[in-house]
Parts: C-alpha cells; structure tokens; sequence
C-alpha cells in the first residue's frame, strides 16, 4: 500500500518501480508498474517475484510534460518462502481446482449443477497459500449456465471447457488471455458468431457456412488460429497466413478438399502437431 501525494492536486501519470537493487527507478529499466491517473492512496498487486528476496520499492510521478519524474521514499520487503502444491486437483467452496507449477491454478469444475452464472476469482487461498488463478477447463454440460465472467488473470481457456453449455450467452474474454481452444462448442455465443471473429490477436472462429472469397487472408498481427476454427466453412482454395502467426490449433482446417495453396508471409512457419490433424 502507498500514498502518492502532489502539492498541486492534480492526478497525474505514475506508478512504483521495484527492483533487487536498493535504488530502484525507470532510468536503471527497472520493472515498474505504471497507472494513467494515480494520486492518493493505491494498493498495488506486483506478480512474479522469487521466494525469500529482498526487494526495494518507490512511488513515481511524471510532470505534465512527461520530461522529468519525482520519485517518493524508498521502501522494502522480503518476500516469504513459500511451498506451493504443484499438481492435483482440489475443491474449495464446491469448485474443483487444478493446482500447477508456479503459485497458480485453474478453475476447473463448478459442483452446483444448476448454477447460472460465474464468476471466477482472480486468486485463491488454500492452506494459507494464495495462488493466482490463470485458465479454466472442464466446464462442460452446465445446461443452466448463462454467464461467465473471467478476470484479468487468465491466460488460457482450454479445449472444451465449456462444451455443451447449452444455455451460455454472456461472456467476457480479458486482454490477458493468449489461448483459446475449441472452447465453447454447442453454445449460443458460438452459435451467434458469423464471419470472422478475432479475439486478441487470436483467430477464433469462421462462423460461417459461405465466404465472399476463397482465397482467406488471416490479419497481420494474429498468432494463434484457434483449434476447429473453421471447421464450419470447408470451401476455401487458397490460405494466406502473417508474419506473425506461431500456431495453429488441431483440427482447424479439417475437411477442406478444394484448399490447394498455403502461403506463409514469414520465415519461421508456426507450429503444429501431426496428431491434432491440422490440415487432415
């Protein structure tokens, strides 16, 4: 917890840099966390830190032109050592955790058959431990449910997660997520999606039967075309892939016996597996 005050009262642009070393700042590339208006009080989560280490730690503040930097008190921690699980599955409150490498788990089973609506925690605390959840799987067949909301924290929506979740309509997929699998299969929300659907540089989904073209472009900029992406629409001839793409998810270009070109924009092709059946 910290306290930014300004003499003149005005928010301002700033945050707190940390580091092993006892004078910690921007100037050094040391890691800081930066909020866009930040006056008053703030309490400030910093992630990824090693067991059983000092740290030192300072509020900052940059003046309206963005040319100089006030720095406030420099201050300390050490944070604990502590033992995490590993792996395993363990329940908390009617949902099932899995518990992985790192401090992290994810949410993996809800036990209230019926529920309608999810909510899953950024954190979890088991055994006075606290452990950052990151990814969702196994959320199958909950027939009632309408709405999942996830937090910023999660990184991965695993293969079926929420298949056959026949009721689910509402949903809200953070910046922070890097893999999308074939998720959401047999929902409203999938069902309701036509044409191309991007979400963060990811290519989820073609959900249509037709395309104005046959040749299909891929945007610059997308790195991972998610498992059965198009699974839907099979008539294409030509696939145009970036620079930028680093995998391709199994099964996602199934079935397509008119495709008879693949051109790749960069020099490193992404990555594939012989038994997920790519291009089967």
């Amino acid at each position: 917890n910290i306290e930014i005050v300004d003499p003149t009262q005005k928010p301002r642009i700033g945050g707190v840099c940390y580091s092993e070393n006892e004078n910690p700042s921007i100037e050094n590339n040391d890691p800081y966390i930066q909020y866009d208006v930040l006056l008053g009080k703030q309490d400030i989560e910093i992630y990824g830190l090693t067991q059983n280490t000092k740290y030192y730690y300072r509020a900052f503040i940059f003046d309206d032109s963005f040319t100089n930097i006030t720095y406030g008190d420099i201050k300390s921690f050490t944070t604990p050592n502590i033992e995490y699980i590993t792996d395993g599955l363990r329940e908390i409150d009617n949902v099932v955790y899995k518990f992985r490498p790192g401090g992290k788990v994810w949410y993996s089973y809800n036990r209230f058959e019926n529920i309608s609506s999810v909510t899953i925690p950024e954190k979890i605390t088991y055994k006075g431990v606290e452990y950052k959840v990151t990814g969702v799987n196994d959320m199958q067949g909950l027939t009632n449910l309408n709405s999942v909301y996830f937090p910023n924290t999660i990184d991965t929506i695993a293969d079926d997660a929420f298949y056959s979740c026949t009721s689910l309509k509402t949903i809200n997929i953070p910046s922070s997520v890097k893999y999308i699998g074939n998720a959401f299969t047999n929902t409203p929300w999938k069902n309701s999606i036509k044409g191309f659907k991007y979400i963060n540089n990811i290519l989820f989904y073609y959900g249509s039967e037709t395309a104005s073209t046959d040749d299909i472009v891929v945007n610059d900029g997308t790195f991972l075309i998610s498992h059965s992406a198009f699974f839907k629409y099979r008539d294409y001839k030509q696939l145009t892939f970036p620079s930028s793409l680093q995998e391709i998810g199994a099964c996602a270009f199934v079935v397509a016996s008119k495709l008879t070109k693949i051109t790749f924009k960069g020099t490193t092709p992404p990555k594939v597996k012989i038994e997920d059946e790519v291009f089967d």
